[in-house]
């Protein structure tokens, strides 16, 4: 809403005051509308005034009344600051209500080998389907110079600490190398006293994020929803179970690290972290209908019907979901068919 000159001003001895109620705007700013007379009758106290005026506050002035307290503009305006450049009576309101969250910048970071700095982080809630083995969380850990990816499936947040452990045993003995500083967020699974004794006795590096600011673990965060983004995107197409979504995600961390990764350049993580350049000519569609090779008698079939699940670790063979015998299986996969629809 606008008000008129005359509602607004009332020049009394050089000063301006508030005659009758104004609405104020949505950004709480006073608007007023002079003529181009009446404008010339304003001399350079007024437009000091009026200035305090646009800038008015909503909480500042008489709600019921619509004035400011004694009517004056003047009590109502800015208080100065200090010389030291802090405010000397600004109100508590704004102090509180006033405060923004800077803008997050580009993380830079300068790992110069394997292991020097590993990003991790825990997904999962109660709410979330349980997988074929009942898990309902799963913890990752993204080594920052390779940008390698491992996965570990948890039916409880407790379990955390038993796969990092097995984790750090996996990957410092095929490495050669020992892990420098961990980054991960401040939930129980991480900061107790038993993770925190093991790192501090493994001379490990602890870094943490500040309360409420996942973006401190972006690499972390940012693997979660690609994981889950294409988790998403596999079930929907083959038109699998929630329950399938550990087997799903299983494959897609397989493919993650086979696959050119942005901040490499485009290299491939298992080709950095390993030395050895990954092969892909085994690789199959997941959830493709594929037989599998049986031993059922000399009169009955030698095949079964499957749907392809993954690619187990240390193993020349596929995990397999059994139509038949309804659970997952690892067997050295006859043949696929092209792939299709398959709903469960």
């Amino acid at each position: 809403m606008e008000g008129s000159f005359d509602e607004a001003v009332n020049g009394v001895d050089g000063a301006l005051h508030i005659a009758s109620r104004i609405c104020s705007k949505w950004n709480k700013e006073f608007r007023f509308r002079f003529d181009a007379s009446q404008i010339s009758q304003l001399n350079e106290s007024h437009w000091s005034d009026l200035d305090y005026c646009k800038r008015f506050k909503k909480g500042s002035y008489n709600q019921k009344s619509g004035d400011c307290p004694d009517g004056s503009i003047e009590k109502a305006a800015p208080k100065p600051r200090s010389p030291a450049g802090r405010e000397t009576n600004a109100p508590r309101s704004a102090k509180f209500t006033s405060v923004r969250l800077k803008s997050f910048t580009t993380a830079k970071h300068t790992s110069k080998d394997v292991l020097e700095y590993v990003h991790s982080d825990l997904w999962g809630s109660l709410h979330v389907t349980p997988s074929l083995s009942k898990c309902q969380y799963y913890i990752s850990f993204v080594d920052d110079f390779s940008r390698k990816v491992w996965i570990f499936f948890l039916k409880t947040k407790d379990e955390a600490y038993s796969k990092f452990v097995e984790w750090l045993a996996f990957v410092e003995n095929q490495s050669g190398k020992k892990l420098k500083a961990l980054r991960t967020n401040n939930g129980l699974e991480y900061c107790n006293k038993t993770f925190d004794d093991f790192c501090r006795a493994k001379g490990i590096m602890r870094h943490k994020t500040c309360p409420y600011t996942p973006q401190q673990n972006g690499v972390a965060e940012r693997l979660n929803r690609t994981i889950l983004e294409k988790v998403r995107s596999l079930l929907s197409e083959m038109g699998l179970k929630e329950s399938f979504w550990a087997e799903a995600s299983s494959t897609v961390v397989y493919m993650i690290n086979r696959t050119p990764s942005t901040p490499l350049n485009f290299r491939i993580p298992e080709e950095i972290w390993s030395g050895k350049k990954p092969e892909y000519s085994h690789m199959r569609r997941f959830g493709c209908l594929v037989y599998y090779h049986v031993d059922q008698g000399k009169l009955k079939s030698r095949a079964k019907k499957g749907i392809l699940m993954g690619y187990p670790h240390g193993v020349k063979g596929y995990r397999i979901w059994s139509i038949d015998e309804r659970k997952c299986i690892i067997r050295k996969m006859l043949f696929s068919v092209k792939a299709y629809y398959i709903r469960m």
